[in-house]
């Protein structure tokens, strides 16, 4: 999965979820969802004032700098392993494991005794586009009915890029 999130509303303004690492194709598709507002893709997003991105070499900040210096839009190379750098993107990282992925038929991190680990039968796995449909609909659950500490009584439909920052990750 590759996330882009508005810092102020703590929406989900861009996603892209791919069979693979992520990788340019996943970057820039994420992208073009963040920025496009119309269907299937808004009412959220926009263009940002500025994107940080880390520096994983999945996340491949340099096609985010060229697809966005066309926009004048300024991109930040965040430091490599310093998490606290991206906090947002973390939490929702950390939020979609806990909220979601847990639940699901082979998540591996569930916590089980080690004599009674038994990985779940790949009959019982989710096919590719019912995982996607999954994570799409949590999405819009998120952006639309979950209210995130600090964005009680804020609208986030208005807010979404008001602040002109977003922090992207994988």
């Amino acid at each position: 999965m590759t996330w882009f999130i508005d810092v102020a509303s703590k929406v989900i303004v861009g996603v892209a979820v791919t069979p693979h690492q992520p990788a340019r194709d996943a970057v820039l598709a994420a992208l073009r969802t963040g920025i496009s507002r119309a269907d299937p893709y808004g009412p959220f997003g926009g263009l940002p004032g500025r994107v940080r991105v880390d520096r994983g070499k999945d996340f491949l900040p340099k096609a985010v700098s060229r697809a966005l210096g066309g926009f004048a839009v300024r991109v930040d190379d965040l430091p490599a392993y310093k998490p606290y750098r991206k906090g947002t993107v973390e939490a929702l990282n950390g939020a979609v494991e806990e909220m979601l992925l847990v639940s699901l038929p082979g998540y591996t991190r569930r916590a089980r005794p080690a004599e009674v680990y038994r990985p779940d039968p790949v009959e019982e796995l989710l096919p590719y586009a019912d995982f996607v449909k999954v994570l799409l609909d949590w999405v819009a659950w998120w952006n639309t009915e979950h209210r995130p500490a600090g964005c009680v009584g804020f609208s986030r439909r208005r807010s979404s890029m008001a602040s002109g920052g977003v922090s992207a990750g994988c």
